[in-house]
């Protein structure tokens, strides 16, 4: 798989760059520095070994079913990759990539979801996120509105709104969930239901209401629409409230039975350091930026 040989390359690169200073190394955590390696490679040269270890993608098809790319979270993962290494770089090396072929991966008949193994929200939520950080690189509006598309169809679709939370109905379930009485976090306002094909499933999980929550805080960045505003805040709040244990982001959390699933998968960590530290940066919360800092070394 190319994909898999593109990772095998990266981490030879590394390895051979960090072979020199490695040998007799003390291979013990520092307490307190682990958080500032050191670096000898310039920026420059970091620079050069990222851009050839995403040429590759300049020359194959980055699509859905496609060698290498079975899920919506490879494709997307891959596009946003390319638009952030230009971003940093200040250059438009792969703008093509991010202004041409990207638009054409929500062009069929499932538009923003996959469908392979079902519709799940996480999936546009994805494709939100990297419609955005194209358009923050390269400045095309069409990829912005992408984005909101895809916020859209989140928030209309399974965001809990307050008034969804206090009728225990709505976005987009057709059964009701009140919560038992062993759900102690308050408000179910600002979580996001997981599927979309399944009506009856009452499941949030951290891949959709971290990706969505931060979608949420680079939009209201962006464009001021108090709309998002309230909705990451809403959506931090529930994370804060029922996916964060005080260490870690868990993965599921049922909301007819508050019962949950932890699987601490580390892309569920990554999206809640996300979405926290742009919405601490944007708010100026230093509450936020406490937790995300201080107490817990997580951005």
């Amino acid at each position: 798989m190319l994909i898999r040989f593109v990772e095998y390359c990266i981490i030879a690169v590394y390895l051979w760059s960090c072979a020199n200073r490695t040998a007799a190394q003390n291979l013990t955590i520092p307490t307190e520095t682990w958080r500032e390696p050191t670096l000898n490679l310039s920026r420059e040269s970091c620079a050069s070994l990222a851009h050839d270890a995403a040429l590759p993608f300049s020359t194959i098809k980055v699509a859905v079913a496609q060698p290498g790319f079975p899920d919506i979270i490879e494709v997307t993962s891959t596009y946003a990759l390319l638009a952030l290494q230009d971003y940093y770089s200040g250059n438009s090396t792969w703008s093509d990539m991010g202004t041409v072929k990207l638009p054409t991966n929500i062009q069929g008949p499932n538009g923003f979801f996959d469908d392979t193994h079902g519709k799940f929200y996480s999936e546009v939520a994805y494709w939100g996120l990297t419609f955005f950080y194209s358009f923050r690189t390269y400045n095309n509006s069409t990829l912005l509105d992408n984005a909101i598309e895809s916020w859209n169809i989140v928030y209309s679709g399974a965001f809990i709104s307050p008034s969804n939370a206090e009728s225990s109905s709505g976005a987009g379930r057709n059964v009701s969930f009140p919560p038992s009485s062993n759900c102690t976090g308050g408000t179910f306002a600002g979580g996001v239901f997981r599927r979309e094909d399944i009506q009856d499933d009452t499941s949030v999980n951290m891949e959709t209401v971290g990706p969505f929550m931060t979608l949420s805080a680079y939009l209201y960045e962006q464009t001021k629409n108090t709309t998002y505003q309230q909705t990451a805040q809403l959506s931090l709040d529930f994370i804060l409230n029922y996916m964060w244990n005080g260490t870690i982001a868990l993965d599921t959390i049922s909301l007819g039975s508050c019962e949950f699933v932890p699987r601490p998968f580390s892309y569920n960590q990554a999206w809640f350091v996300e979405g926290l530290s742009v919405w601490a940066n944007v708010t100026g919360n230093d509450t936020l930026t406490t937790l995300c800092i201080r107490e817990r070394p997580l951005c």
